[in-house]
């Protein structure tokens, strides 16, 4: 399970914990030489990283929206947090909780569920009405829909937007 999240990294710490890869590149320094540059993230952020030896192996197994275990170190490179990574594999199913990678409100999310609630009762077309309703009612689409991130940072709005993707949907793009 995961155990240090991008916020919670300090320069010149060595890390072993667990992120989801947004982007994957093989690249050349100015003088040709290869390197894979990676920006991983869970649910706090992203941080570049950058593999200089050995990670051919790696690259050729790890794909953009792959979970991955790194061992690496944390530097600081133009006063950005970066990690230079050591070691480099694939992520077990069973070393993943998701929770971990979609971000997350601090609000109550019961709280923010019966305000939704409310939205719909106030809804004046009565087909309408219950159809919000008769959705928000069903218990696995309520478990789906309190668990998604919202579409918008401030947690009021977020009470009301929809989510850009369920949970399902989240956790089917990220492991394929």
């Amino acid at each position: 399970m995961k155990t240090s999240y991008v916020t919670d990294l300090l320069s010149e710490q060595n890390i072993t914990s667990f992120f989801l890869v947004h982007e994957k590149e093989l690249r050349n320094t100015r003088e040709g030489r290869a390197y894979l540059r990676l920006e991983l993230g869970d649910r706090s952020g992203t941080i570049e990283a950058r593999m200089w030896d050995q990670f051919e192996n790696a690259a050729k197994d790890i794909n953009r929206d792959d979970f991955v275990k790194v061992q690496a170190r944390v530097e600081l490179y133009r006063n950005r947090p970066q990690l230079a990574l050591i070691q480099l594999r694939l992520a077990k199913p069973d070393e993943i909780d998701l929770a971990d990678y979609l971000p997350h409100t601090t609000a109550d999310v019961e709280k923010m569920f019966a305000e939704l609630r409310g939205y719909g009762e106030s809804i004046s077309n009565p087909w309408l009405k219950q159809l919000v309703l008769g959705m928000i009612a069903d218990p696995e689409i309520a478990r789906c829909y309190k668990r998604a991130p919202a579409a918008s940072a401030n947690s009021k709005s977020s009470a009301t937007s929809a989510p850009s993707a369920t949970p399902r949907q989240a956790s089917s793009s990220a492991t394929s």
